[in-house]
């Protein structure tokens, strides 16, 4: 089985979702219900460890604490390490835990913002250059040390969504 057969299939049916319900966009929790109702998709079921892995990481994402100037950053951090001949992910807290793991952590985490910002800028662009409507999408300022100046100061941000939502998975 070819190894792009199964994204086909998921593009397939959501388009086949789409069609059914004349949406112009895929609304994933419909779309999904939608499948599973039609036999379309037929999924595993997790095992009680994989799911207690997930609600793992998802108290280790959401853990806070108050630090002496009333900040509430995040207790946790993931670090992606080699274990066993397999990548693992490494949970350590900031307020403990050796400085070159929570480096280590940081770096990690700002390369996935500046890929963000590279496939962001990538798809504003191509938008720009080649929808059908000639519309031009603004393009976004990508110097962020206003807003990092702003939070240090304040200690306030937005953490609101949801972790997991975008996140494609260890």
């Amino acid at each position: 089985m070819p190894r792009d057969f199964y994204p086909r299939k998921l593009e397939d049916i959501m388009q086949q979702w789409k069609e059914e319900h004349n949406a112009p966009a895929v609304l994933l929790k419909l779309a999904a219900e939608w499948a599973v109702k039609n036999n379309l998709f037929q999924g595993k079921p997790i095992s009680v460890e994989e799911q207690c892995e997930r609600e793992m990481r998802r108290v280790l994402q959401q853990q806070r604490y108050t630090d002496p100037q009333g900040r509430n950053p995040r207790t946790k951090l993931a670090v992606k390490i080699e274990y066993e001949g397999r990548q693992q992910t490494l949970w350590v807290d900031v307020r403990y835990d050796k400085p070159v793991l929570i480096e280590t952590a940081f770096e990690q985490n700002h390369k996935r913002i500046e890929n963000d910002v590279k496939r962001e800028s990538m798809e504003v662009q191509s938008f720009n250059d080649n929808n059908k409507f000639g519309y031009q999408m603004k393009l976004f300022d990508y110097n962020l040390n206003p807003i990092a100046n702003d939070a240090r100061s304040s200690g306030v941000y937005d953490d609101t969504y949801d972790d997991g939502e975008f996140d494609a998975g260890e």
